[in-house]
C-alpha cells in the first residue's frame, strides 16, 4: 500500500512520541493490516473523532535466546488501561450538519484538519491540569460564567474540586509507592517445563523467591504500629494507621 502525506504525518508524529529513531520500523508498524485499517477508518467520514495510540513490547524465544518485538495498538473510545505513553489525533472539524461525520483528506497535511497530542503518565497529568489549570481558571471566572450559582455554592463546588484533587494525589501515591519485587527471568516463562534442565535459571528463580519471601516479610512487619498508639488514640487513629498501610 502506498503511503499518502497523512500517513507520512502520523509515522512522524509516532516516532517522536515513542523515541523511535528508525522510521523504517515504525512504518512497518503502521502498514500492519489492524493498524493501517484502523486509520484510514479514522479518516472516513463514518470513522470516529478521535484515536488513541498505544505502543506494545512482546517478547518471544527461540531455543534459549529471547527476542523483543513492538507493536502499535490503535484504540477509539472505550478501553481498560492506559499506557505510560498514548498518543491522540483528534479531528477539528464538523460535519455539514454540525455533526461528528467529517472526513479528512489523507493527501493533505496542513489544513488544519486534524490535531495530535502526547499523553504521559494520564493519572499525573490529570491531576496537575485539575489543580494547576482548571482549578485556578474557575476560580477566576466572572460573574456572568456562574449563572444563578451563590457565593456558596460556587464555594462548595471549588472545595469539592480541592477535595477531588488531593483524593487523587492519595491515589496516584498509592499507586506509584508499594512493594516493588524483582522480576524473575523471562526465559523461565518462555522455555516451560523445559527450563528444569538449565542449573543456572533455576539457581537464578531459587534466589528469587528467597528474595521476594524476605522483602515481604519486612514489608509486612507491623512494629511500627507502636508510633500511631498513644494515650489519645481514638477511631481516627486507628483509621488512620490502617489508611496509611494500604497505601504503601
Amino acid at each position: 500500500m502506498s503511503l499518502l502525506a497523512r500517513h507520512r504525518y502520523i509515522i512522524n508524529r509516532l516516532s517522536e512520541a515513542f523515541s523511535i529513531t528508525d522510521e523504517a520500523e515504525m512504518e512497518l508498524m503502521v502498514l500492519s493490516p489492524s493498524v493501517i485499517q484502523s486509520i484510514d477508518y479514522f479518516f472516513t467520514a463514518d470513522g470516529p473523532t478521535r484515536i488513541f495510540v498505544m505502543l506494545e513490547k512482546n517478547s518471544s524465544s527461540e531455543g534459549s535466546s529471547i527476542h523483543e518485538s513492538s507493536r502499535l495498538v490503535v484504540l477509539y473510545d472505550e478501553f481498560k488501561h492506559l499506557s505510560k505513553t498514548v498518543i491522540y489525533f483528534m479531528k477539528n472539524r464538523r460535519g455539514k450538519d454540525n455533526d461528528d461525520h467529517y472526513a479528512i483528506d489523507p493527501s493533505k497535511v496542513n489544513d488544519g484538519a486534524l490535531s495530535f497530542g502526547i499523553i504521559r503518565s494520564p493519572l499525573e497529568s490529570m491531576e496537575v491540569l485539575m489543580r494547576c489549570v482548571y482549578r485556578p481558571l474557575i476560580q477566576d471566572m466572572g460573574d456572568t460564567y456562574w449563572g444563578e450559582a451563590t457565593p456558596e455554592q460556587r464555594n462548595e463546588f471549588l472545595l469539592s474540586l480541592d477535595a477531588f484533587s488531593h483524593g487523587l494525589q492519595e491515589n496516584i501515591r498509592s499507586l506509584s509507592g508499594g512493594l516493588e519485587l524483582r522480576k524473575p527471568d523471562e526465559r523461565v516463562e518462555l522455555l516451560g517445563n523445559a527450563v528444569v534442565n538449565d542449573h543456572v535459571i533455576v539457581t537464578h528463580s531459587m534466589n528469587t523467591l528467597q528474595d521476594w519471601c524476605n522483602n515481604i516479610a519486612r514489608y509486612l512487619d507491623d512494629s511500627d504500629r507502636s508510633r500511631w498508639e498513644t494515650i489519645d488514640s481514638g477511631p481516627d487513629t486507628e483509621l488512620e494507621y490502617w489508611r496509611s498501610r494500604m497505601q504503601r
